[in-house]
Parts: C-alpha cells; structure tokens; sequence
C-alpha cells in the first residue's frame, strides 16, 4: 500500500465538508465541460459566473506525448490572460518509484519536485527554481492502522534557516478515522474525525485550534445517483448540496447556505458538468 502526499495526510475527511458547497471565495455557478482533444489531449473548460454578472473562463489541457512524460496541466485563465503548467517524468531511465514534477506560472512561480515512493515511505522535496533559495520536504509512513509524516521549510536567503515545520498522524480503526496535523511551527492544530455508518452514509467533524472553529458534515446516498451532503459549523451556517448523476459522464451538483442569523436570505451556487 502507496502512503499519501503529506498535505494529502488527512484529505480524505476534509474533502467532504470542503468540497460541493457554497464557497463565498468563489464562483457560485459553474459550468466545466471535458472532451478528448486531438493527439491523445484532454481539454478542459471552466466556465464561472461571477458575482455582478462577469464571467470568467478557463482553458486547462493533459496530453502525455511519450511514455514516462506527461503534461498534467496547461491552463490559460481567460480573464488575466495567466498560464500555469505543469509537467511529470516518470518511468524510463529513472529508478521504480522516483518521479520528477515542475510547476510553473507566469508569476515568477517556478517550483521542481523531486518524489519517491514505495511500499515503506513517500518522500518529496521541492525546490524554488526562481529564487534559488526556498525549499520544502516533506515525509509519510506509517505501521499497521497508523500513517504518520512530516513537513519542513528551509530559507537560504539570510543563511540556511527552518522556516516552517509540521507533524500529523492519523489512526483507522474498524469504520473510524481520526487525524490530527500540527503546522505552522506546531503553533497551529486540526483535528479531524470520520466514521462510515454503512455503505452510503458517512459522518466527518473537524476542530481548528487556536481559532477554536469546528464543522461537522455527512453525506448520504439516496440512490445510485443522489447524494445529499450538509455542513454545520461555528461560522453559524448551514450548507447543504444534493449532486445528481445523469450518466454519460455527467453530474449536476445544486448548492444552498443558510447564515443562522439570516436564515431568510440564503446563498446558491451550482455546478454542471459534462464529460
């Protein structure tokens, strides 16, 4: 068994109270279509309605050209004419397990990847390729129902320097999963708890500290198609979305969030897409 990215370490909870909810950071409406492109590329676009009526689009695209290579994102942002790529090598000359990644984009952003992973232990290191002088690492592993890792940030522009670490851990047990990370010099904590009551419904809560903010969700499969999933939290909201599978590849996801203090007003968002 592949152990998770570190930032990966408790994401499985924390997708389903961040995912397919009213985001007030973003585009309440979306359409996202998918198509194959020509010469083995898949091409994406994003299509949001922004607050005030604007749109904005966005042109993303994959393509592997050669076994081993892969361009695993080339996105233009249609409103500020932005580009972001990025790229994988994997396979061919290089050793099982070891992978090289660069992510780039036209705001001096410009970080290579250097990963390894295997049955034991899953390890990155990234490096600033811009400034030379900014570099992460990050460790995961694990024995038995325990996954464990950590992260560290190094400076080299006034001597070498630790700039930031983490530690998180998380621990399943039967249908339960519970996590923690530390971060931010271990100033900073999130606890996260998620328990599988049978095949179609699933309960997760979450606890931030020292902001003391908690969110308990869940969601439930009516049928094959249907999945309803609510959110509510210390924010005093309450978020809830039904998605709906309308086969062929395509799913529609409506969205609602009512402020407890405003229950009347609530806010809508919804996304379709297709392919």
């Amino acid at each position: 068994t592949m152990f998770p990215k570190f930032e990966d370490i408790t994401k499985k909870q924390g997708d389903l109270l961040d995912k397919e909810f009213v985001n007030p950071k973003k585009a309440p409406y979306t359409l996202k279509t998918k198509i194959a492109g020509p010469f083995g590329t898949k091409l994406t676009t994003t299509l949001d309605y922004l607050t005030g009526g604007s749109l904005s689009a966005l042109l993303s695209t994959e393509w592997t050209p050669v076994a081993g290579f892969k361009i695993d994102k080339l996105e233009l942002q249609g409103k500020d004419g932005s580009l972001k790529t990025e790229t994988t090598l994997t396979g061919g000359p290089l050793p099982e397990g070891l992978s090289f990644d660069f992510k780039a984009d036209t705001s001096e952003k410009a970080d290579l990847g250097i990963n390894f992973e295997n049955d034991v232990v899953t390890a990155d290191l990234c490096i600033d390729m811009v400034g030379m002088k900014k570099y992460s690492a990050t460790v995961c592993s694990g024995t038995g129902p325990a996954t464990y890792g950590a992260s560290v940030g190094l400076s080299s522009a006034e001597g070498f320097s630790v700039t930031d670490y983490s530690l998180g851990a998380t621990y399943s047990v039967s249908n339960c999963t519970t996590g923690v990370v530390v971060s931010d010099k271990l100033s900073t904590a999130k606890v996260t708890a998620g328990y599988t009551v049978n095949a179609d419904t699933t309960v997760v809560g979450t606890f931030a500290y020292p902001e003391n903010n908690f969110a308990v969700g869940g969601s439930y499969k009516c049928n094959p198609d249907t999945t309803v999933k609510v959110k509510v939290g210390s924010c005093k909201t309450i978020n809830t979305s039904v998605k709906q599978d309308l086969g062929n590849k395509c799913s529609l996801v409506g969205m609602a969030a009512f402020k407890l203090d405003n229950i009347g007003s609530p806010d809508f968002g919804a996304s379709l897409t297709i392919g």
